[in-house]
């Protein structure tokens, strides 16, 4: 996916259109699966305890280290510290949550999981915007975890509405349950929470008249926790196949070798590992990147505004 610098002006040029379209294909009602138009609203309550826990954040020295080791140990001090006080002294998300609702189509729809009758149906949060293209391809676009779908909203100009005259998609932007305005799951830890999501929101583009769409990731899936943006679009794309026709992996993870489907590789893995060699065709990064705990370094326990800096930034290239 290219972005274009004329993403903003887009942007603003179809804010009317998207309220003006949103008739065209909503249905709005009482049942469970009718789709229900949406503002995103968060409570003072927890804006005052994230504000509490910013003020209340303690960062210790950063370590000594030689110049271009200083990201070795996790994000330093000297990164993280800027990003709080920002949040403190600058953020303002009452203009930013207005912002959104000015200018993004947000509905909620609720899905029961599947599996066990008596469970209780999920308020999915999305955002739909249909594109004014006759030709434009049904896209289902899955935030990167653990972003929500409106942390993504600089792309959807560009999908929507290409600058260029290239293809346009209509676009259905859903959080994963327990993300944004998304419901938990409310299930036994021990369900298959990766292909419950995968139900939904195939169940999502049905609802919406999407019988057969692509889908796309929208961060690397190889620097993913537990490489959830990679298990999710592949769970798509595998198990309704006969609707999902495509998906596409930023990044796809690359699983280590193992003894029994490569020995040879699994060997010379191992041992490049074990003396965090550059040999094999490993080199220093690829250790430095695979022990790298961004939290534990700084002593900071979830939940934590202040730990969620630390595990998104990453280092300069």
């Amino acid at each position: 996916m290219v972005l274009t610098s004329t993403l903003e002006n887009k942007t603003a040029a179809c804010r009317i259109t998207w309220k003006q379209i949103i008739s065209i294909y909503v249905k709005v009602g009482g049942s469970p699966e009718e789709v229900r138009t949406y503002r995103a609203h968060v409570s003072s309550k927890y804006l005052e305890l994230t504000r509490k826990k910013l003020e209340y954040t303690r960062l210790p020295h950063d370590l000594t280290l030689e110049k271009g080791r200083e990201w070795e140990m996790g994000t330093p001090k000297s990164i993280i510290e800027p990003l709080v006080d920002y949040w403190l002294e600058t953020y303002d998300w009452r203009g930013q949550e207005q912002l959104f609702n000015d200018t993004l189509p947000q509905f909620r729809v609720s899905i029961t999981p599947p599996g066990a009758e008596n469970k209780k149906p999920l308020r999915i949060h999305f955002i739909h915007i249909k594109s004014r293209s006759s030709n434009a391809i049904p896209l289902l676009v899955l935030p990167s975890f653990p972003f929500t779908n409106l942390s993504f909203s600089p792309l959807f100009a560009a999908l929507h509405s290409p600058a260029d005259g290239g293809q346009a998609y209509d676009i259905v932007v859903p959080s994963i349950p327990g993300l944004g305005f998304s419901d938990p799951f409310n299930t036994s830890p021990n369900d298959p929470l990766l292909a419950s999501t995968a139900y939904i929101f195939n169940h999502l583009m049905s609802i919406l008249g999407y019988e057969q769409y692509l889908a796309t990731g929208t961060g690397s899936a190889a620097a993913s926790p537990a490489n959830i943006d990679y298990h999710l679009p592949r769970l798509i794309g595998e198990r309704y196949r006969s609707n999902c026709l495509g998906i596409h992996i930023i990044d796809p993870a690359v699983l280590s070798p193992s003894m029994t489907g490569a020995p040879l590789s699994y060997l010379k893995y191992s041992f490049a590992k074990f003396f965090h060699a550059s040999i094999f065709g490993y080199t220093a990064d690829d250790w430095a990147a695979s022990s790298r705990s961004p939290t534990e370094p700084a002593g900071i326990k979830p939940p934590s505004p202040a730990e969620l800096d630390a595990t998104t930034v990453s280092e300069p290239l």
